[in-house]
């Protein structure tokens, strides 16, 4: 298998953070894995809110405001929120993380870096790859797989504790038309090309899943951008193999949204 994502560092355990803290630590080193543990989520997710910390990282409400002080975090609003707490790494948070996972990534300070409309939906993906077991995982953002231009990457590719390689697929909302059809192209190539072995689609909408079950069956529209005419034509349609069609798998998380 072919391995073109950025090297991710792992953010321990399998599961979440917390049970990464052995319950016979000193009160120094306790302190110290969670810090490490709040930094890591940070460094891989770029950003993150206080209940989603808690949720992941399994530390105080009060522990982000605690690195904060620390000079490790910063804050911002997020009116998209109601008004919830998020949180970024400061350059120390980015050093710390940086030594601790040995993996250099790409990580903006400027608070501007953050997209509010799409906050809910960073924060379900955190959600989504948080309950699953893996070993590690790497974020959209660090991904590379050579997609053309405009092609959505998937919102993070997991590496499944029992082996398989997941591309996650969090859709809050349903795509269409060329937005869709390019998008399960890209995912097909993933699979065809070894990059992952497995989609997930994960959804609180039922129906969404549903007719994203039924759309993969059909044929697809292949796209091409014509220059000339300075716009997207319909090349072609074609069917996924049957293979890759088997591949790709639904889940329904009605609580995806839950506090978000």
């Amino acid at each position: 298998m072919t391995d073109t994502t950025a090297t991710p560092p792992s953010h321990q355990p399998k599961r979440n953070p917390r049970s990464n803290i052995p319950g016979g630590l000193s009160p120094h080193a306790r302190f110290h894995q969670k810090k490490l543990s709040v930094l890591i989520w940070l460094y891989l997710w770029h950003h993150s809110t206080t209940g989603m910390i808690v949720e992941v990282c399994r530390v105080e409400p009060g522990f982000p405001a605690d690195l904060a002080r620390r000079g490790l975090v910063r804050s911002f609003d997020t009116p998209t929120l109601l008004g919830r707490q998020g949180w970024m790494l400061t350059a120390d948070g980015i050093a710390t993380a940086m030594a601790e996972t040995g993996a250099l990534l790409e990580y903006d300070e400027d608070l501007a870096a953050i997209v509010h409309r799409t906050l809910r939906h960073d924060l379900a993906v955190q959600r989504v790859v948080a309950g699953l077991s893996y070993r590690s995982f790497t974020p959209a953002e660090h991904t590379n797989f050579g997609f053309s231009e405009g092609v959505k990457r998937p919102d993070a590719v997991v590496v499944l504790a029992d082996g398989p390689r997941a591309a996650i697929e969090c859709e809050l909302t349903k795509k269409r038309g060329r937005e869709l059809d390019r998008s399960l192209w890209a995912l097909a190539q993933l699979l065809e090309q070894g990059n992952a072995d497995v989609v997930f689609y994960v959804s609180q909408s039922p129906a969404l899943l549903q007719a994203y079950e039924a759309i993969i069956r059909k044929p697809l529209n292949e796209w091409r951008f014509d220059r000339a005419a300075g716009r997207w034509k319909i090349v072609g349609t074609k069917r996924l193999d049957s293979e890759v069609q088997e591949a790709f798998l639904f889940k329904h998380m009605p609580n995806i949204l839950r506090g978000l």
